[in-house]
């Protein structure tokens, strides 16, 4: 590998200006005598000690999108069985007291009304 010279450098990757306003807080610039491990290409991503600087994202595997799936699926029926629950117990309530539920009751009061 032949040594290139700091013009030649620059010519082929110019500078990349850091925008420190943008930085999160607790990121600090690299120090001078840790300034030789990084690297930066072309295109601008960023080499730690010749090494790609990994960018993580965060992403779920196939396994856990069908588990959150089931999940999800599982509580929208718990919430329809726990809400149709409330309505039947709702409507043995009032039929016990004789309250009016929809047009059912006014029929059994009927009947059971001289």
């Amino acid at each position: 590998m032949t040594a290139r010279t700091r013009e030649e450098e620059l010519r082929e990757v110019p500078l990349w200006k850091a925008n420190k306003g943008a930085w999160p807080p607790g990121v600090r610039p690299i120090g001078m005598d840790e300034a030789d491990c990084l690297g930066v290409d072309r295109r601008g991503n960023l080499y730690w000690d010749g090494k790609p600087v990994e960018v993580r994202n965060f992403a779920l595997t196939f396994g856990q999108k069908v588990w959150a799936g089931i999940v999800a699926v599982s509580a929208v029926v718990g919430a329809v069985g726990a809400a149709a629950q409330g309505w039947v117990s709702y409507h043995e309530w009032a039929c016990r007291r004789r309250m009016v539920v929809g047009g059912h009751m006014r029929t059994l009061l009927a009947q059971a009304l001289p």
